[in-house]
């Protein structure tokens, strides 16, 4: 038994520990935005419902076959260690189909891996009840969430902080290894064990005797259709509002392995809870506990920005643990007997590909906003609601379950169709979405004068006046005139000394937004935009002007920032940046890989010899300061700090802007030196993000 256990353990602890590690490995490689993960999520999602499909398949087949079959399967995964996947061979370029490339990788470079540690826990459990018929599986069930929970927690608070990601891959590796050791094992226990009775290998004819690894099965029952259909919702309702759950959170904040981890490793520890005791779901207990999280976070919804941070994940982990628990609840009270495991286990993995298919491609393509997270809720409600209806359960609880229920699902109802209905408001000129988040250009004014703003998720990415027409052109938000932006484009040695006929300045912007940056160019400047979002070039240059008004010479460059500027090195031409801002935002998470020192290094062989590095280091959540000080004394430059409170009366607002230069003529002019902040000391943080490690831990404030 204790080899059966071992073996689950380990291969749910590799499962879900390689979860983070190749997301984590391919982030940057597409933009650091939210939708790589669950785009992983889906994968992870098919390929487990494909390995328990084949588990449940070659259940059908004798023991003895089954065990040969499976140890092909694991010496034909092989050949995918280590699960490293070549930069050369799968980073993207500006035209390829993001989701459609990462599913590839993954298909090419884990898909044989992944696949028999999938299959392993149902395998090994039909495995068991066949030498083990009085003993029930569900506990190794229960034994293979916990190893998976164990291994999601310890990714972002042991695992990241401590290893660079070679060294996790080659660790990985070694524990697959390890792995396939154990479930060889158990693929040939029986056969072993007739041999120490019968002191033999060789009976009949065949290596393993047949007759060896038979045990008899109890007759099948047939399962009602309804059950069926309640086992793939209730999963795919968990699945989805795991996945739209961590969507959620990841847009607001950071794309960072801690907001991957948490939603799903509550989402284990529910089905753990559910599995190992029957005694912890109650339908009055969670189905009121479900009602009041959902008018909880509804109101969270509701007044989005002015929530604090901590307040806003535990609004949204209260209500994915509500409904998990209840999902996974009625799963568990549910459960077939032991003998029909392999089409039950089928069943949840089948519905955890809906819910991922439901948020990561059905979502991006038919909805104008992100309203995932609210539809899955309204639906989880309705099933629960259909599943307590079909078994009574309202003639034998007290009424005030249904009552509770019936207020939750009034009051999201209500919040989903008039958010459906907000997107469609006169105000809002026009709307996307795409695989790196939802956008809307919406029309408002300040009491006074009227502006388009361009919207990602709850932050604002710029902001133009439409009258007066002197405002027109009047740089807002992060970059206006008493910024850092603003200082370092109005004070460059270059302006402050131009003449007729001398060079203008070259000007690199990473993050495009509506273009405000290019109200500062003069007549032969040039600025250089790096903009990975297609939406984003498009709006900027249909509903805003900043970029045609422009006197400079106004170049954009699609794709990921960092690849196209790595393109430009290898290609021998350095752009020589006299300024270079870094100013890339997915809402408001940043993406990482523009932080660690390797990019910084990418960034000064850009620069001209006197150039200046601007980081927009704003941010509601994360201290980035220690991070890019860091950086900036890695590559040798000094830094300073512009903090600027802003003026709602001209449309700017606060902003924070580190500047990184040996340029001592920009940084000793009176107006840049009156501006500069005091710098606090960052002794506590002295490890500089890598390629190889990052941890946000560091920074939270």
């Amino acid at each position: 038994m204790a080899i059966y256990a071992l073996t689950i353990f380990i291969s749910s602890f590799l499962l879900f520990q390689v979860e983070p590690i190749i997301a984590k490995y391919i982030l940057p490689w597409f933009g650091g935005g939210p939708a790589v993960w669950t785009t992983c999520m889906l994968f992870f999602q098919v390929v487990l419902l494909c390995g328990y499909s084949y588990a449940h398949f070659t259940s059908l087949a004798g023991r003895a076959r089954q065990g040969y079959i499976h140890i092909a399967m694991l010496l034909c995964a092989v050949p995918f260690l280590p699960i490293s996947p070549s930069p050369e061979i799968w980073k993207p370029g500006p035209e390829d189909a993001p989701i459609g490339k990462i599913l590839l990788l993954l298909l090419a470079n884990i898909g044989m891996p992944f696949l028999v540690l999938s299959a392993t826990a149902p395998l090994l459990q039909h495995w068991f009840i066949r030498e083990f018929p009085n003993k029930s599986p569900y506990r190794l069930y229960a034994l293979s969430n916990f190893a998976s929970l164990l291994a999601l927690l310890s990714y972002p608070f042991v695992v990241e902080p401590r290893l660079t990601l070679n060294r996790q891959v080659d660790l990985w590796s070694w524990g697959f290894v390890a792995y396939m050791c154990c479930c060889i094992w158990c693929a040939l226990s029986p056969a072993v064990i007739a041999w120490f009775h019968t002191n033999k290998w060789i009976s009949n004819g065949t290596v393993f005797p047949e007759s060896a690894w038979k045990v008899s099965q109890p007759e099948n029952k047939r399962i009602p259709l309804s059950t069926l259909l309640a086992w793939l919702l209730l999963s795919a309702c968990g699945s989805a509002i795991l996945l739209a759950t961590t969507n959620q959170l990841c847009q607001e904040v950071a794309v960072i392995p801690f907001l991957w981890v948490l939603p799903l490793a509550l989402y284990l520890l529910t089905f753990i809870l559910c599995f190992n005791s029957d005694k912890i779901y109650n339908r009055l207990f969670w189905g009121t506990l479900l009602a009041l999280s959902v008018g909880f976070v509804c109101r969270i919804l509701h007044l989005g920005l002015n929530v604090n941070l901590s307040v806003q994940i535990l609004a949204y982990l209260a209500v994915l643990v509500a409904c998990c628990m209840t999902c996974h609840g009625e799963l568990v009270r549910s459960r077939p007997d032991p003998s029909q495991l392999t089409v039950y286990y089928l069943l949840i993995s089948a519905g955890g590909v809906l819910g991922g298919v439901f948020v990561a491609l059905i979502a991006p393509l038919m909805f104008r906003g992100f309203w995932e997270f609210q539809i899955a809720l309204t639906c989880t409600c309705l099933v629960i609601f259909w599943v307590w209806l079909r078994d009574h359960v309202f003639t034998t609880v007290p009424k005030l379950i249904p009552l509770i229920l019936v207020i939750g699902l009034v009051l999201l109802l209500d919040f989903t169709f008039r958010n459906i209905r907000d997107a469609y408001n006169p105000n809002i000129l026009t709307s996307s979405r795409n695989f790196y988040g939802v956008l809307r250009v919406i029309r408002d004014n300040d009491g006074e004068n009227e502006y388009l703003a361009l919207m990602h998720g709850q932050v604002n990415h710029g902001i133009q006046y439409v009258s007066p027409n002197w405002r027109q052109n009047m740089a807002t938000t992060y970059y206006d005139a008493e910024s850092g932006a603003g200082l370092a484009l109005r004070f460059h040695p270059k302006h402050v000394t131009s003449v007729a006929g001398s060079s203008g300045l070259r000007v690199g912007v990473i993050g495009l937004g509506i273009g405000t940056l290019a109200s500062y160019g003069r007549r032969g400047d040039t600025f250089r935009f790096y903009e990975i979002n297609p939406d984003v070039i498009k709006l900027a240059g249909n509903y805003f002007s900043f970029l045609s008004r422009s006197a400079a010479d106004v170049q954009i460059v699609p794709g990921d920032a960092r690849i196209s500027l790595e393109h430009e090195l290898i290609n021998g031409n350095p752009q020589q940046f006299d300024v270079l801002f870094v100013d890339a935002f997915t809402s408001d998470a940043i993406p990482v890989h523009l932080l660690t020192r390797d990019c910084f290094e990418l960034y000064k062989q850009h620069l001209a010899p006197d150039g200046i590095l601007l980081v927009n280091i704003s941010n509601r959540f994360l201290n980035l300061l220690p991070i890019v000080r860091l950086n900036g004394d890695a590559i040798g430059l000094q830094t300073r700090l512009i903090a600027a409170q802003g003026h709602l009366e001209v449309g700017s607002i606060p902003s924070e802007w580190v500047i990184l230069t040996s340029n001592s003529s920009f940084l000793d002019h009176p107006e840049v030196k009156k501006s500069l902040s005091f710098m606090p000391d960052n002794a506590a943080i002295n490890r500089p993000w890598t390629d190889n490690f990052a941890s946000l831990w560091q920074v939270v404030k």
